[in-house]
């Protein structure tokens, strides 16, 4: 019961219009390479960083050319050689924002390691970072960069996590909800085709005024009624049996997710019927 009134919440939080929300700050300072990738791949990579992060939401990025522009040529060279965290947060309350997102890109052997971190300047504590390591190729490191940054952002508490609002699995309850789900679907079934021959009974008693097309007419609109009522009674009871249903260790979990994105909630249902 409770998951249900949680769906229905949630469905009419989608119609009611949200006050709108203003972007968060976050500024995307230069990536070092520690090896085996140019400055201009670097710039590349922190340009392909931004697109991500905007995809996420409501953002408003600043990147390294915005950052140029806000310093003056002595402090570039100081900004060149930060590192630290005081020198960061330095940085970060120069733009005036909250957040800073910083990383360095190394190469070891045949192996890539892709380093990432977010700050918060107001604190001067990391609030999230990933590292990961990519053998033999860039391309595999450019493959793994949007969904490495939504698990920072996501740590970060930046993003949030999809909020699953049913969830369910097949073992007892499951199998119940199967049954009850499709037989409350064949009495739907039964429901239209009863409509049907209820409206030809009644069209031909109109022409022909014969009482047998009357009383057939009467029947069936009694079992369209019937079907009607008794499958969306089997079909919500399949679903709440499905939704109620504990999941089976190793097993994947169906289903109904809202993820939030940038232009507003993706609804999405996974699961195995």
């Amino acid at each position: 019961m409770e998951r249900l009134t949680a769906l229905i919440l949630t469905l009419l939080a989608l119609v009611i219009p949200a006050s709108a929300k203003p972007p968060t700050d976050i500024a995307v300072l230069e990536f070092k390479s520690k090896g085996g990738i140019s400055q201009e791949q670097m710039e590349a990579l922190g340009d392909m960083l931004a697109t991500e992060i905007r995809s996420l939401g409501e953002f408003h990025v600043i990147g390294t050319t915005d950052i140029r522009a806000a310093f003056r040529l002595e402090e570039q060279k100081k900004l060149a050689g930060c590192d630290d965290d005081s020198c960061i947060g330095e940085i970060g309350g120069a733009l005036g924002v909250r957040w800073v997102l910083l990383g360095n890109v190394g190469l070891f052997g045949e192996t890539y390691l892709l380093n990432m971190k977010i700050m918060n300047v107001e604190s001067m504590r990391v609030a999230a970072s990933v590292a990961q390591k990519f053998r033999g190729s860039q391309d595999a490191m450019l493959d793994a960069l949007p969904e490495l940054t939504r698990k920072l952002f996501t740590d970060a508490g930046l993003v949030k996590q999809p909020t699953t609002i049913i969830a369910a699995s097949s073992s007892a309850h499951s199998l119940w909800g199967h049954v009850s789900m499709w037989s409350g679907t064949g009495c739907l079934a039964l429901s239209g085709l009863a409509f049907y021959l209820a409206q030809s009974a009644g069209d031909n008693y109109d022409q022909n005024g014969d009482p047998t097309d009357r009383d057939s007419s009467r029947t069936w609109s009694g079992v369209m009624w019937t079907g009607l009522g008794l499958g969306t009674a089997l079909i919500t009871t399949g679903l709440i049996l499905w939704a109620q249903d504990p999941s089976p260790p190793n097993q994947t979990q169906p289903s109904i997710s809202l993820l939030p994105d940038g232009s507003g909630l993706t609804f999405s249902l996974q699961g195995r019927w």
